[in-house]
This record gives structure tokens, C-alpha cells and sequence, in this order.
């Protein structure tokens, strides 16, 4: 209460409560109680850049609550003032690729990334995928990926969005690679097992795509996956036997 009240009247409020404010967004929005996180983080808008856990939840709830102004709003804050935390500015080109601003979100991204002593595995990630949304050169999205290779091991979704990226620019045998390990590691998702299909059928495997294909039927034999499974199967070879899906 005192916390509450010392934001409404005008005051900075200490270290300690910001951390206590972060808390309780964060508290609502586990609880999925959007509109409470919404509530609280607009309450202590004015301070939101002054820990980057807040600015982090705060950003997150406008997001999740559908409040696309106040996001709108502490998107540009983050912009003109600039961060340091990785996970903020994640989040900050993220949001902006979500809205169609690839350009600023790349540009931004590339700031952050170039002044970190040791660089971040999922803003390197997001800053791949702005390179690419920006319709930059492929090596750009490649580079940034290369930066944390190593550090990345079998962290699933590093492999499913790099898998994503290696075909969005066309390495599509460096995609198969990947993404054969992302499956190894999650069978059961035949969302992965869709991108993994994909990958095979760009890289003119086309039998192993279709066997992937079946497998994704019958994890999900969804409408929307039968007719790809059928679509794909008929690119790959029309004499395939297909009936099995339909």
C-alpha cells in the first residue's frame, strides 16, 4: 500500500519497491490475470525504465493484455533512452518485428548486441530474424547466429529458430542438420516435425520429407496437416502412395 501510494503521489520510489512493483506484474501475469498486470504496470509507467526487470514485465503484460498503446509507448522510451539488458531489448525487437518495423528493430538490435562484452543467445536470435525481416544479405542473420553457436548446445529453441532461418535464407541442407537434432530432442512436437519436412523437401529428400509428413499426421491428423501432408507429397512425387494421410 505504501509502495502504491508513493507512485501515485508523484515520488521516485526506491529500488526496493520497483523490485516489489515488478513482482506483482509478474505475480499476475503467472496467475494470468492480464488485465491486474496491465493495471499495476501503468500505475508505475513513469518508472518502468528505472530496473529492467519492470521494464521487461511491464512490456510483457501490455503485450498479453492487449494493450498495444502503453507497449507502442514504452517501446519508443526504450528506443530513445537505450539499454543494456539483453532480455529488454529482446523483447523491444520482438515487439517491433511484430509490427511490422524490421528496420528500426535491426538497426536497435545491432546496437545492443555490438556493446555486450559476451553476446546474449536469444537477443543473437532476434537480431538474426530482424536481419532477415529487414531483407538483408543472408550472412548478416548467419553471423549473428555463429555468435552463439557454441554457447547454444541442444537448447531446442535456438535449433527450431535457427533451423527456421537456415531456410529462410536457403541453407537448406545446414537446415535438415539442425533440425533433425531439434526432433531427436522433442519427437512428440509435430510442429518441429512440420519445419523438419519442410526442410527435407527443399533439400530434395523427398522420401524422408514424406515419411516425416506421415509422422506429423499422426501425432496431429488435423485438417490443416492432412492437406500439407497430401500437397507436399505430391511436389515431392506424384506417384507417391498418399491415401494413408487423407
Amino acid at each position: 500500500r505504501n509502495m502504491l501510494a508513493t507512485a501515485r503521489n508523484g515520488s521516485t520510489p526506491s529500488a526496493r519497491p520497483l523490485w516489489m512493483v515488478a513482482s506483482m506484474i509478474g505475480r499476475a501475469i503467472g496467475a494470468g490475470n492480464h488485465s491486474e498486470a496491465v493495471r499495476i504496470a501503468n500505475e508505475h509507467f513513469d518508472h518502468a525504465l528505472e530496473l529492467p526487470r519492470l521494464t521487461k514485465l511491464s512490456l510483457i503484460a501490455f503485450t498479453r493484455g492487449g494493450d498495444s498503446d502503453s507497449a507502442r509507448r514504452l517501446v519508443e522510451r526504450v528506443l530513445e533512452a537505450g539499454t543494456d539488458d539483453a532480455a529488454v531489448a529482446t523483447l523491444v525487437v520482438t515487439w517491433l518485428l511484430d509490427v511490422d518495423r524490421a528496420s528500426e528493430g535491426y538497426a536497435f538490435a545491432k546496437k545492443v548486441v555490438a556493446a555486450q562484452a559476451e553476446p546474449d543467445l536469444r537477443l543473437c536470435l532476434a537480431t538474426a530474424r530482424a536481419a532477415i525481416a529487414d531483407q538483408n544479405p543472408p550472412s548478416h542473420a548467419l553471423a549473428y547466429l555463429s555468435r552463439v553457436q557454441e554457447i547454444a548446445g541442444d537448447d531446442l529453441p535456438f535449433l527450431r529458430h535457427q533451423g527456421e532461418i537456415l531456410l529462410a535464407v536457403g541453407r537448406f541442407e545446414q537446415a535438415v542438420d539442425v533440425l533433425r537434432r531439434a526432433v531427436e530432442l522433442a519427437p512428440k512436437s509435430s510442429n518441429l516435425r512440420l519445419l523438419y519436412a519442410r526442410a527435407l523437401k527443399h533439400a530434395q529428400h523427398p522420401a524422408e520429407a514424406c515419411d516425416e509428413m506421415r509422422e506429423v499426421v499422426r501425432l496431429d491428423p488435423s485438417i490443416a496437416n492432412r492437406r500439407y501432408a497430401v500437397a507436399l507429397m505430391l511436389q515431392a512425387d506424384p506417384a507417391l502412395d498418399y491415401g494413408a494421410v487423407l
